[in-house]
């Protein structure tokens, strides 16, 4: 946490601000924190104490009038003395999670679709995931569309890197890419940026050159505020641009990765039909948090060498603010939209790999922006059929396979079952049936029962209820005496 030097008389007047000593008594008591029992032998828990002590790291620096640290190069008026602010940082929530363990909690079970990377995130709680399973998503296929471009219409490279997202040239490429994706999207755009300053020079940039007005000519556009007062209510608006009939040409709210509107709304159905993550997310590399927390992954991976540094640590927590982004598209299992990111750096199989599982799954490469259109656009026009703001149902075009089917893994591949498996992948689970193999393998055992799934019903099936008792047969009726032959 932050503390903050007093000033002044220590009540807060004339605009110094006093150290609350109950807060501060609360951090000390996390950081030298006794057993549960209460029973406290310094001998014995000193090793303790030293390795939770490892887990924080301490910063000092000078504040302006507003709270912002000043750099050390920052001007300074002559005489003038600045407040200073305390900070001991903790960098490791596995602290929070040895308490849990010193009260006897056995196992933990971690459950979300952006906990992609993992190395990343089991590093962080401090936790060796012994069993990990990454299930295919339960929205079809064909509701998924995904794809990675990193050259515009005009043949113009995309990316966020610093020096090239100043050039106008960038500019102008991302917005008119922006402007085609938002005539061809139905309902709700969502477009994030690297940071508040990307987003807002791209938008002074193109209203200055008319490009803003064309973007709106096709949507209407919002934009994420820094402060918390007006989210909501832009939030608002934008949703009722996208929930105004099939006849309503829908919103674009502008965003940014790690704000609000990435991480903290869901926007399902015609709320977010198109996702588009317009640059690598990665924090301020000369932020006083950011140069420590990388520090302290180094330290922590001297002693392991299977330990996670602070250059990829940098790395993977820029791609889970990715994930979390595109996961704005897909809300439930009926829903279906598109993810699109635009940054050429993406195009390595290095990035890819720290994109979620199922979103790696689907997406494609386009070396072209208009393929990109034009596939995109069929995508739209296969479910929307033309209709804006409708929300079309998905069908299953054949009756389920009878029989015992085998286990997918995570990309679709047969398992080579030694023992009777099971375990089926949520998507299987959902449509209510196992899909085709891709090779022969072991049978798979009926899951009906353990996995809670319903039978789904087949048309030409007579008796839909496997529960129902058997109809008894007739009995023959008997023969007249009168015709019995003599």
């Amino acid at each position: 946490g932050d503390r903050r030097s007093s000033r002044g008389d220590g009540g807060g007047g004339g605009g110094g601000s006093s150290l609350k000593l109950e807060v501060l008594a609360n951090a000390l008591r996390s950081i030298f924190r006794q057993p549960p029992s209460g029973e406290y032998d310094a001998a014995a828990a000193a090793p303790a104490a030293r390795a939770t002590s490892a887990m924080y790291r301490v910063h000092v620096c000078e504040v302006d009038d507003r709270g912002k640290p000043l750099a050390e190069d920052a001007p300074r008026k002559a005489g003038m003395m600045h407040p200073r602010r305390l900070s001991y940082w903790c960098f490791s929530p596995s602290v929070a999670l040895r308490e849990l363990e010193d009260l006897g909690v056995r196992s933990c079970v971690v459950t979300s679709g952006t906990l992609s990377p993992l190395p990343s995130f089991g590093a962080a709680l401090g936790l060796g995931f012994g069993q990990q399973l990454s299930n295919q998503h339960v929205v079809p296929a064909r509701n998924i569309w995904a794809g990675i471009c990193g050259r515009g219409p005009n043949g113009q490279r995309l990316s966020s890197e610093y020096s090239l997202r100043q050039t106008a040239a960038y500019k102008i490429e991302l917005g008119e890419v922006i402007r085609r994706l938002c005539a061809a999207a139905p309902g709700g755009v969502l477009v994030f940026f690297p940071s508040f300053s990307a987003m807002e020079d791209c938008r002074d940039f193109w209203e200055g050159r008319g490009q803003l007005s064309q973007i709106r000519a096709q949507k209407e556009a919002f934009f994420e505020p820094r402060g918390r007062g007006r989210m909501a209510e832009v939030v608002a608006d934008y949703e009722a641009s996208c929930d105004n009939g099939p006849n309503a040409k829908g919103g674009v709210l502008f965003g940014v990765c790690r704000g609000k509107a990435s991480e903290g709304v869901d926007f399902r159905d015609n709320r977010a039909r198109l996702v588009v993550v317009t640059g690598i997310p990665f924090a301020p590399v000369k932020d006083p948090k950011i140069i420590a927390q990388r520090d302290f992954m180094d330290d922590q991976a001297r002693g392991d060498s299977s330990g996670l540094r602070g250059n990829a640590w940098y790395t993977q927590a820029a791609a889970r603010a990715v994930n979390q982004a595109l996961g704005r598209s897909i809300r439930h299992v009926k829903d279906w939209g598109g993810m699109l990111i635009l940054d050429d750096r993406y195009s390595s199989k290095g990035n890819q790999k720290n994109l979620t599982a199922w979103v790696r799954r689907h997406s494609v490469v386009y070396q072209n922006f208009d393929t990109l259109n034009a596939e995109l656009s069929a995508f739209f026009d296969r479910h929307d059929k033309g209709k804006r703001g409708r929300i079309s149902t998905v069908r299953r075009t054949a009756p389920p396979p009878r029989g015992p089917q085998p286990i997918l893994g995570p990309s679709g591949e047969a398992f080579e079952a030694r023992a009777a498996p099971v375990v089926a992948t949520f998507s299987q689970v959902e449509a209510g049936y196992l899909r085709e193999p891709a090779a022969a393998t072991a049978p798979l055992p009926d899951l009906g029962i353990g996995l809670g799934r319903r039978r789904a019903h087949d048309p030409d099936d007579p008796d839909p209820n496997p529960n129902a008792k058997p109809k008894p047969k007739p009995r023959p009726k008997p023969k007249s005496k009168g015709n019995a032959p003599a």
